[in-house]
């Protein structure tokens, strides 16, 4: 287990020294593969990195509390320190000449403290000079960290919502909802001038009709402009929400099947299509 996680190597960005075996059994070197349409923009020039690692939530959709239980660690989040943070995106702007965006992958970057902001967007306007994006908890936000992050080039966050219900969102995914704290987060970060994600589930087999609804009502509520994600819920392996639906006989895919699957026809959508097109977001 690194409980210290400065002394742990950047990740292989590549493709250097990589190699595929072809389907005639030639060893040809790695190719970049094309570039997809991605909703949120040309990501083709980003640089994707992780300052820190864990999860302080223990969401019952998610494989991390299972990976923070048999790693054993001390420390839910393990955060790098900005210097080696910034040594490390230094490094990799310089390589990758082209870069004009960092993707920060942490769960919620807004968990760290004040203090450690403070120093990286310092050393981050000085030395990087990018745009940058992450992902957020409503409950971790706040306008002093926003205030700090934006001024150094947050230009995107992404935040989970999950649903509008209170019990779908405490009963079944083990997460905190407060309606006015999102809306709150939301309007934070739109007086910035930061593009706003907010991410919805469904397809949850559990969740009632009232449920879908007051996800409904609340995705109207936001205020605007926001762009939405929305996530049909796959259940993973050693979650609580995976034993759930072995225990009730809900199918869930098992080892080595295929990820290639169609979920079932959405209401959800069906009605999200349809305030769409009457103009209610």
């Amino acid at each position: 287990t690194v409980e210290d996680v400065d002394k742990l190597p950047l990740e292989d960005y590549g493709p250097e020294n990589h190699f595929t075996i072809m389907g005639d059994g030639q060893i040809k070197p790695l190719k970049v593969l094309p570039e997809y349409e991605n909703p949120r923009g040309d990501t083709k020039n980003s640089i994707f990195y992780i300052a820190s690692r864990g999860c302080p939530y223990s969401c019952s959709y998610c494989q991390e509390p299972f990976y923070q239980e048999i790693i054993n660690v001390k420390k839910r989040v393990r955060i790098k320190s900005v210097e080696k943070v910034i040594e490390d995106l230094k490094y990799l702007k310089n390589k990758y000449l082209e870069t004009s965006k960092i993707y920060f992958l942490d769960p919620d970057f807004f968990v760290k403290t004040n203090d450690w902001l403070s120093k990286f967007a310092q050393k981050y306007t000085k030395y990087v000079q990018k745009p940058f994006w992450a992902f957020a908890n409503p409950f971790s936000i706040t306008s002093e960290k926003a205030h700090i992050l934006s001024n150094a080039g947050l230009n995107e966050i992404q935040i989970g919502i999950q649903s509008g219900s209170e019990r779908t969102n405490r009963e079944l995914y083990n997460r905190r909802f407060s309606e006015e704290k999102l809306l709150e987060s939301i309007k934070i970060f739109q007086e910035l001038d930061v593009g706003v994600w907010l991410d919805i589930i469904y397809d949850n087999p559990w969740e009632r009709k009232e449920d879908l609804e007051k996800t409904i009502n609340l995705i109207e509520r936001f205020p605007k402009p926001f762009k939405l994600g929305t996530f049909a819920l796959s259940f993973f392996e050693k979650t609580p929400l995976y034993e759930k639906a072995l225990k009730e006989g809900i199918q869930v895919l098992r080892k080595d099947e295929s990820l290639n699957f169609h979920t079932r026809k959405s209401s959800f959508n069906d009605n999200l299509n349809e305030i769409i097109r009457q103009g209610r977001i």
